[in-house]
């Protein structure tokens, strides 16, 4: 086997085919993996961070076997520390989960050694490795934990809980599978929906209204974000230009390849409520929603997720992801989930060793706040909204 490591955005550019071909063969595969999240990801958000994606290749076909997909990220702290960390491309500013290494069935081995020997090569050039969040059952786990054993220090964060449901094969088995209470008013709310008087449901699929419909759907998140937060000084994760250019590119490109899932419920010819998801290999993954606030009543969000969920069930689908977050409304649908961590790796310099420190002394004020927030949160209710949540992406 042979390595390439590829720095210039015109290489990565020409790899979408390969990649997304590599991705479906593996044990790792994930939308938040493809060439084209990955791709427009790095397009827009790059600043202050170099390409530099491991491709391990057979040494007879050539053939791409394994992708370390990551990008070096320079942090400055005060004006004369800079740090320079490896870190999975998307693993910022998007809320990207279950990022990993990309690798052909039963060629774990042989990749994974060439990945170790690069790092060990070029230590010279990172100060600290910071991958995740990734399945806690991905062989990068193990792999990163084995790696720094002895030589390097580490931590490892728990990440997030990614609540997930398991789809029956067809809808009412799915239906009868819910809780009794759920159950009652998942039928009395999509009712109460059905019945008022120019309420409709729609998925969206045309492409030349791309742009249109995720300000929809930007506009909605952030009404329902504003209404419910007490604190306004928190943003939305849909905040900003940069983020909105970027999903632009990523709704096209999703919608040519029939992976984009854009759920509306409307009143007349406005919509109320959105939600945003994206269908790979047998399962969906629910990203982003949006609501009218307006509309409350109607309890908008059980009677689209509902809608999806039914609409999952009738393509054929084995899971519907919730992804980030153990928000309580996730929890009325599902109880199963699976966890993800981050593995912090520190080089044996001056910066690795200020960044060990730095990252240590954040997990622990992380477990001091959430024991903190567990033992007030009930008395004040206020404290949830202090900044120390774990999950961006539902705000």
């Amino acid at each position: 086997m042979e390595l390439e490591v590829v720095q210039d955005t015109n290489r990565f550019n020409e790899l979408g085919e390969e990649w997304d071909s590599l991705l479906e063969k593996s044990s790792s595969k994930s939308v938040f993996l493809t060439w084209e999240w990955l791709f427009y990801w790095w397009m827009h958000f790059k600043k202050n961070k170099e390409l530099l994606i491991l491709l391990i290749k057979d040494g007879t076909t050539k053939q791409i076997v394994g992708i370390a997909p990551f990008c070096l990220q320079q942090i400055r702290l005060l004006y004369f520390l800079r740090f320079k960390k490896i870190i999975y491309i998307g693993s910022d500013e998007a809320a990207s989960d279950f990022l990993d290494f990309i690798i052909y069935p039963g060629l774990e081995d042989n990749v994974l050694k060439l990945i170790r020997e690069y790092l060990n090569h070029s230590s010279h050039k990172w100060d600290g490795l910071e991958m995740g969040p990734t399945d806690e059952r991905s062989s990068a786990i193990k792999f990163l934990k084995e790696y720094a054993n002895g030589k390097y220090r580490n931590l490892k964060f728990k990440a997030h809980l990614c609540p997930y449901l398991k789809l029956a094969k067809d809808h009412e088995t799915f239906v009868q599978s819910l809780s009794s209470n759920m159950r009652q008013n998942l039928k009395r709310r999509t009712k109460c929906f059905e019945n008022e008087k120019g309420m409709s449901f729609s998925i969206f699929n045309v492409k030349e209204k791309i742009k249109e419909n995720i300000d929809r759907l930007f506009s909605l998140h952030i009404d329902r974000f504003r209404a419910k937060s007490d604190n306004k000084n928190i943003k939305s994760s849909f905040y900003g230009n940069e983020i909105k250019q970027f999903h632009y590119d990523i709704g096209s490109s999703f919608l040519a390849k029939q992976w984009l899932k854009l759920y509306f419920l409307n009143y007349g010819n406005e919509p109320i409520a959105s939600l945003y998801a994206f269908k790979y290999d047998d399962k969906l993954y629910y990203y982003q929603s949006g609501f009218d606030s307006n509309w409350e009543r109607f309890s908008l969000g059980t009677v689209l997720f509902g809608y999806a969920i039914k609409d999952s069930i009738n393509e054929g689908l084995k899971e519907f992801h919730f992804l980030r977050g153990d928000e309580q409304y996730k929890s009325r649908w599902t109880k199963d989930y699976t966890e993800t961590e981050n593995v912090f790796i520190f080089n044996c310099t001056f910066p690795g060793e200020v960044l060990y420190i730095i990252t240590r002394g954040k997990k622990n004020l992380r477990k001091m706040l959430t024991k903190f927030k567990g033992i007030f949160a009930k008395s004040k209710p206020y404290l949830i909204n202090l900044p120390f949540r774990t999950s961006v992406k539902n705000g």
